[in-house]
């Protein structure tokens, strides 16, 4: 809106050049040198549009710490197969904001992918300091661990997933029951 005034201004001005017989000529060329230059612009623009990658790539030259396009970036690299690079930027995505965890576990799930499963733990671990009632995480840490032939790191992984599975029931069990001391049934069958 605001260039509607300076281009309003500039085409009544090639206008005035253009209907005088003096300067038609350099009304004209004006005209089109200004319909030369937007439209070189206007397509190197379009440039900037042409996919995900480049769009989020340049983005970062303007936000340049901004996690949620490093995260972007690792989702589009991952799309294209390219697990390395998708890895790499969900590490910096969570390394930029570490209250992201989504973006530890989007790494880790990259690196299993990829078969890096030592590297897949470290970002599994780091997700699961952030969400440690999150009992995927220590099923898949546990499935990594497997993977590398550390059989009992595994297994007390999974132990551990037991033991928190059993302090989750026992902690909703008592929500619960304050819902139901406080008459209030329906939240306390949501907990129970």
């Amino acid at each position: 809106m605001p260039s509607v005034g300076f281009f309003l201004i500039l085409a009544n001005g090639l206008l005035g050049l253009y209907n005088n017989k003096g300067t038609k000529i350099i009304g004209l060329f004006c005209i089109v040198l200004i319909l030369v230059f937007y439209s070189f612009f206007t397509i190197k623009q379009n440039q900037y549009w042409q996919n995900p990658i480049t769009f989020l790539r340049d983005s970062l030259k303007y936000l340049p710490g901004y996690p949620t396009f490093y995260g972007e970036l690792g989702r589009e690299y991952e799309k294209l197969g390219k697990l390395d690079k998708a890895a790499v930027f969900y590490q910096e995505a969570a390394e930029r904001n570490p209250n992201l965890i989504g973006n530890y576990y989007n790494a880790g799930s990259t690196y299993a992918k990829a078969g890096r499963y030592l590297e897949a733990i470290a970002s599994y671990d780091k997700a699961l300091a952030g969400n440690p009632e999150d009992l995927s995480l220590y099923y898949v840490i546990a499935n990594c661990y497997d993977k590398v032939n550390m059989k009992m790191d595994a297994k007390k992984m999974r132990e551990r997933a037991g033991q928190q599975r059993f302090e989750l029931s026992q902690k909703y069990r008592q929500i619960g029951n304050r819902y139901k001391e406080s008459d209030n049934w329906k939240e306390a069958i949501v907990s129970y």
